[in-house]
């Protein structure tokens, strides 16, 4: 599948803000040469997608990606209609946690190259008590299924946890042992525990911050962007 951010590191900008306070956020960082994208979240509804990309549009052409939170829940033969919506809609990728299966996980992935739509696959996530060693539900060797099968349908773009290094390591290595060098989408900085910098061995060389409550929430966004680039190009 294509690349969806063509630059090696970046910043994308995760817009979990009103409708009304996104032209601030977008004002305030869309200039900016290191924010890679903006991610809209579930929150912006089926009829409000268009209206929030036509108004990140005003401002920028970087890629815009779509978090369902958590989409690959449902059954596979809603793959199909779910992908042409979004791709109709104007996004340029979109966020998968295949959690129900990999009939489900296949369907997806194989309507997204369909549409030419990019693919983020996730399965390990931020918050405790999610994997069967931290007494969740989740089995752990279940979710490095869901990224091999994912590297095994063509996907290269990876959603990781910024808080649970060890658990990405593994994941790296995993991947890597494919003879393919994943592209990390790091996720949870800030209030979930995450912090840059982040260990070479876990990030590689190519790899992309997601970050929310640190900028939106902030008195300036602006500089609380730029603070971020500035870790990521220490990194």
């Amino acid at each position: 599948m294509k690349p969806i951010i063509l630059i090696n590191r970046s910043l994308i900008i995760s817009g979990d803000v009103s409708f009304e306070k996104l032209p601030e956020l977008l004002r305030a960082t869309y200039d900016l040469s290191h924010v890679g994208g903006y991610k809209v979240p579930a929150l912006a509804g089926r009829v409000g997608w268009e209206r929030w990309i036509e108004e990140i549009r005003k401002y920028t052409t970087k890629p815009i990606l779509y978090d369902h939170q958590k989409l690959g829940t449902d059954t596979p033969h809603t793959a199909k209609p779910m992908i042409k919506e979004l791709k109709a809609a104007g996004f340029d990728a979109v966020f998968l946690y295949p959690l129900s299966g990999p009939d489900t996980q296949s369907a997806l992935i194989q309507a997204a190259k369909e549409e030419e739509l990019g693919v983020i696959v996730g399965g390990l996530m931020t918050h405790d008590h999610y994997l069967r060693s931290e007494q969740g539900f989740i089995a752990d060797e279940a979710v490095l299924e869901i990224y091999t099968k994912a590297l095994e349908l063509g996907i290269t773009n990876f959603g990781v946890p910024s808080n649970k290094l060890r658990e990405v390591k593994i994941i790296r290595e995993t991947l890597e042992s494919q003879g393919v060098e994943p592209i990390f989408y790091f996720i949870g900085l800030g209030p979930q525990g995450g912090s840059l910098p982040l260990p070479k061995e876990v990030t590689g060389e190519k790899w992309h911050v997601i970050v929310g409550r640190d900028i939106h929430s902030s008195s300036s966004p602006r500089q609380s962007a730029l603070e971020y680039i500035v870790k990521i190009e220490k990194n």
